[in-house]
C-alpha cells in the first residue's frame, strides 16, 4: 500500500491517507512534475498508458509522481526520475502550485533539468514520447489532452526561465 501525506491549502501536513482513498475522497496531497529539456532546448513528454487510473491517454509532464508520506519532495523527484526515464541528474526548483478540479487535488512541486538521455522509458507508465521546442508546446499546449498539472508546469517554466 503506498500512504501519502494529506495537507492543507497552506501545504502543512494535517494526516496521512492510502492513495485510492486520498484520491476516490479528492483529498489535497503532494506531487512532483519534472520537466526535461534537451540541448535543442526541446520539451521531452509523454503520453500516459490507458491503464492509468487518473488522465489516462493524456499528455503529461517528463515525468510525475506522487510523493509519499513522510518522504522529502525533491528525493521524490530524483526517485520519479529514475523509475520513468532511468537518468539521474541535478533538478532545479521551479515552484508550487495548487491543481484542484474533478479527478485530484495536488500541490505539484515542478522541477527543471537538461539532459539529452539517452532514457530508458518505463513502459507501465509511458505510452509514446515527444519532443518538441518549448515556443512550439507553449502555442500547443491548448489543443493538446493534457493534463491540467502538466500545462501549469509548462507555464511555470516558461515564466521562470523563457520569459
Amino acid at each position: 500500500m503506498e500512504y501519502l501525506d494529506i495537507v492543507n491549502d497552506k501545504d502543512e501536513v494535517i494526516g496521512k491517507g492510502e492513495r485510492g482513498e486520498v484520491h476516490k475522497k479528492k483529498l489535497l496531497h503532494r506531487a512532483v512534475h519534472i520537466l526535461i529539456l534537451n540541448s535543442k532546448d526541446e520539451l521531452l513528454y509523454h503520453l500516459r498508458t490507458a491503464t492509468k487510473k487518473q488522465y489516462p491517454l493524456h499528455w503529461n509532464s517528463s515525468a510525475a509522481g506522487h510523493v509519499q508520506a513522510g518522504k522529502d519532495i525533491e528525493q521524490s523527484a530524483q526517485e520519479e526520475l529514475d523509475e520513468e526515464l532511468g537518468i539521474d541528474i541535478s533538478l532545479e526548483f521551479i515552484g508550487k502550485e495548487h491543481i484542484v478540479d474533478e479527478v485530484d487535488g495536488e500541490i505539484i512541486y515542478v522541477y527543471f533539468g537538461r539532459c539529452d538521455g539517452p532514457f530508458n522509458y518505463d513502459d507501465e507508465e509511458i505510452k509514446e514520447v515527444r519532443f518538441t521546442k518549448i515556443d512550439k508546446i507553449v502555442d500547443e499546449i491548448s489543443k493538446l489532452k493534457a493534463t491540467p498539472h502538466f500545462k501549469k508546469a509548462v507555464e511555470m517554466l516558461v515564466e521562470k526561465k523563457f520569459s
